[in-house]
């Protein structure tokens, strides 16, 4: 049956479902405030994953849960790692064709004005960190026919070391910048995928710069 999860401010109120009839509490609830969904198969079948912020416990750990017929599951890290986010924003099952990962999106701390950002891959077994030196602020998972990539873009120029100009894609192995970029500091809100039968096309929305040029709305082809 189709399940849908809600979420508030606070954990006594952030986690619930929709059977088609009514909303009705989990039986065990996630053990933070829920900002993030997303679908993903850990090789036991596909879930529902939430990610989200604040402490776990006393502790800053990762806060990511797996949906389960009871309620949530944390399967974090069990101590804090501090190259991991302790904010999720966003996350992503990504399929190179030889693993299967979970990726999360977020924030280091939630410290300002010094906010770091980073990346936490799952593997089903360990949780990789990947360094980012801004802000992540939209995901997508791209396949143009030849290779299938994990697409994000933000306010960062960099990733694992890779010069990136605000746009980066991993292949399960690499990361590395699509083309030129989107220009310094623009603003990609959103990523999507669609195929209007002529090939696969990456779709952003936002406030990018194309050679010169301020867009709201760009394609990328592969």
């Amino acid at each position: 049956s189709t399940v849908q999860v809600r979420f508030g401010r606070n954990a006594l109120m952030n986690d619930g479902r929709w059977n088609g009839t009514r909303w009705a509490p989990l039986t065990r609830a996630a053990p933070f405030p829920l900002k993030a969904l997303g679908y993903h198969d850990d090789g036991t079948g596909p879930a529902l994953y939430a990610g989200g912020f604040g402490a776990i416990g006393t502790a800053p750990l990762l806060p990511i849960a797996k949906l389960e017929a009871d309620g949530f599951k944390y399967i974090g890290p069990s101590v804090y790692a501090p190259s991991l986010p302790v904010t999720i924003t966003d996350m992503a099952s990504f399929d190179d064709g030889a693993t299967v990962r979970l990726v999360v999106a977020g924030a280091l701390s939630s410290s300002a004005p010094n906010m770091q950002y980073g990346l936490g891959i799952f593997d089903g077994s360990n949780w990789t960190p990947v360094t980012v030196n801004g802000q992540i602020t939209a995901m997508q998972v791209f396949d143009d026919g030849v290779t299938r990539r994990l697409v994000i873009a933000g306010l960062f120029s960099q990733v694992a070391g890779v010069n990136t100009g605000c746009v980066a894609a991993f292949d399960g192995v690499n990361w590395a910048s699509l083309s030129a970029g989107i220009g310094t500091f623009p603003s990609p809100m959103q990523l999507a995928t669609f195929d209007d039968g002529s090939g696969p096309v990456l779709h952003m929305a936002g406030f990018v710069n194309l050679s010169g040029t301020w867009v709201a709305f760009a394609r990328w082809n592969g």
